[in-house]
């Protein structure tokens, strides 16, 4: 009777019964059906004396000494893969499943501090004090190397493929991007992101496509409540989050000029996992930026361990102000005798206002961002795992909400979440709706005058303190092929970046003006769609009323050039001289 209800069901756990049944010649002898009965009668009441728990647990993590925030230890359950990453105020949020024999005992990790085992008691909050451990690197340790604190980094660079797996491999991993604006939830987007190093760390590269191929099987997202929702964010921030593994990819202000321009010095030594970590520090500017970055490396073996970064800018003219500071932090996990990305962490907070005739603040704008990037698993040898690419908005439109996925999925909780981000991704809404709804908003022409003019904003921070030739262009009208190449041929001459070139598109839509950059091969630059065409605020703003038309000017503002040709390179350059 037992193994009729097994096939008839077709359970899981019966498929084994009946092949263990068929195979007894004596299955229906009176003796078999009372043992197996008493099995599974045990079985069941088993079930029910030993349950499996889950609950949320919630905490802070703080330093001993200081009673400071201790910002992304990492938490695990003794004797399971299963972790947490504390967010940037060392708080974190774990829905744990644990059973009685357990009784959850938890590790709390982080570098720079002794590490800590306990058991959690099951306690609404849990607050966890680390204890600083410190150890002073003898000095004599270095200076017999004969290595300064840029050739410690250089060289921890040089044996990246020496630590990290040079074999393919693939990384399961989970994504959160949350945004904040005027103090509250905006924002929220989770995604289940599978990643294929198909060459292992043999080289480093310069862009995401180059070095891992992206998949996106589960992706859930509420509605976007920023200030211009659909201009600030990109659908999902993927690969401009993995651009700071510098085991993967290449350091942008250490390479070439750069390089030179940034200062190196040893600032810290920690003690951590039985090694001795030195920390050294880049300082100084790069593209508009003002960089601080701190590179643990172990000094037994040169391994890098973790980096942190912060990056500033600021704007300030006499009607507008910009300030904006992001911080990225990267961490790698040993697995066997390799380290890999173990998560990362880039946050950020963005601060624009206008100012009146008395310079008082007006229209102030905040917007903070925080993306968690957390490695699950790590599976080495595979090889054609995957193929793909960062999505774009309308593949993102064809990913299925998977309500049993998200009911099941150990999602690891970086940043606790308010009721009202609960409530709004109960709602279950489809990303169809989502994005028309963001549509709606690109489709209104103050909506995309406001943002035209954050970029053009932006791009004025961006080449803060350089000449600035602005062009004003359309179809059919754009700068000539002789202009186009005397472009090319001043910022040939010129190396990174000799003066800032901004395109204003005054033509019919975003998507034409998209259309011809590709046509033209023009690049370089930052390139605004202005709508209106001459009618608009942006043409309006410089008195423009035909097209092709150029502006130069000083790095101070003050106008040198304006009409519709550009001057000959020869000129140009001899004012750019002049100039600097």
């Amino acid at each position: 009777m037992i193994a009729n209800y097994l096939r008839r069901n077709d359970l899981r756990t019966g498929n084994g019964m009946q092949i263990f049944m068929a195979f007894l010649p004596f299955q229906r002898s009176m003796w078999m059906k009372q043992l197996l009965r008493t099995l599974l009668l045990t079985v069941f009441f088993l079930s029910f004396l030993l349950p499996s728990y889950s609950q949320i647990m919630r905490g802070q993590v703080l330093d001993a000494n200081s009673q400071q925030a201790v910002s992304y230890a990492t938490i695990g359950m003794i004797g399971s893969k299963k972790g947490v990453i504390c967010n940037g105020e060392g708080k974190f949020e774990w829905n744990v499943s644990f059973q009685p024999a357990d009784s959850c005992y938890i590790y709390v990790q982080c570098l720079g501090y002794a590490s800590q085992q306990l058991k959690w008691d099951g306690s609404s909050f849990l607050t966890i004090y680390l204890q600083p451990k410190d150890f002073v690197l003898d000095p004599v340790s270095i200076v017999h190397l004969g290595l300064s604190p840029k050739a410690v980094l250089q060289k921890a660079i040089d044996q990246l493929p020496t630590h990290f797996d040079p074999q393919p491999y693939l990384l399961n991993s989970f994504y959160r991007h949350y945004c904040k604006e005027e103090g509250e939830y905006r924002r929220l987007i989770e995604a289940a992101v599978d990643l294929y190093k198909p060459n292992g760390h043999k080289r480093r590269y310069t862009k995401v496509p180059f070095a891992f191929q992206m998949k996106v099987p589960h992706m859930r997202r509420s509605l976007d409540f920023t200030a211009l929702s659909s201009f600030r964010h990109l659908p999902i921030a993927l690969n401009q989050t993995l651009l700071h593994d510098y085991s993967s990819f290449k350091i942008p202000y250490m390479e070439g000029f750069w390089s030179n321009e940034m200062r190196y010095a040893f600032v810290d030594t920690l003690y951590d996992q039985g090694a001795s970590v030195v920390v050294v520090q880049v300082n100084g500017r790069y593209n508009g930026w003002q960089i601080t970055s701190d590179f643990f490396i172990n000094v037994v073996d040169f391994s890098l361990l973790k980096s942190e970064e912060h990056w500033s800018s600021s704007l300030y003219e006499k009607s507008y102000r910009l300030i904006r500071n992001n911080h990225f932090v990267c961490r790698y996990r040993r697995f066997g005798d390799r380290l890999y990305l173990s998560h990362i962490i880039n946050e950020g907070k963005r601060i624009s206002w206008r100012a009146g005739e008395n310079g008082e603040q007006l229209d102030k704008e905040d917007h903070l961002h925080h993306i968690s990037w957390m490695v699950n698993e790590v599976k080495s040898g595979v090889s054609h795992a995957i193929r793909g690419r960062e999505p774009g908005a309308e593949a993102l439109k064809n990913i299925p909400y998977d309500e049993a996925f998200w009911a099941s999925y150990p999602v690891l909780k970086a940043t606790p979440l308010e009721s009202r981000i609960r409530r709004d991704l109960a709602e279950q809404l489809s990303l169809d709706r989502q994005f028309s709804s963001a549509d709606q908003i690109v489709n209104q022409r103050q909506w995309q005058e406001k943002w035209a003019d954050n970029v053009f904003q932006d791009a004025l921070s961006h080449y803060q303190g350089l000449p600035l030739l602005i062009c004003f262009w359309k179809s059919g009208d754009r700068p000539s092929l002789r202009e186009i190449l005397t472009l090319r041929k001043l910022n040939k001459a010129y190396g990174k970046e000799p003066f800032g070139l901004i395109w204003i598109f005054v033509g019919a839509n975003k998507q034409e003006m998209d259309k011809l950059i590709r046509k033209y091969g023009l690049y370089i630059g930052r390139h605004i769609y202005s709508p209106g065409g001459f009618e608009g605020k942006m043409a309006q703003k410089f008195n423009v009323k035909q097209s092709p038309f150029l502006l130069l000017k000083e790095a101070n503002g003050q106008e040198v050039f304006r009409g519709r040709k550009l001057p000959p390179y020869k000129k140009i350059r001899a004012t750019l001289d002049e100039l600097k």
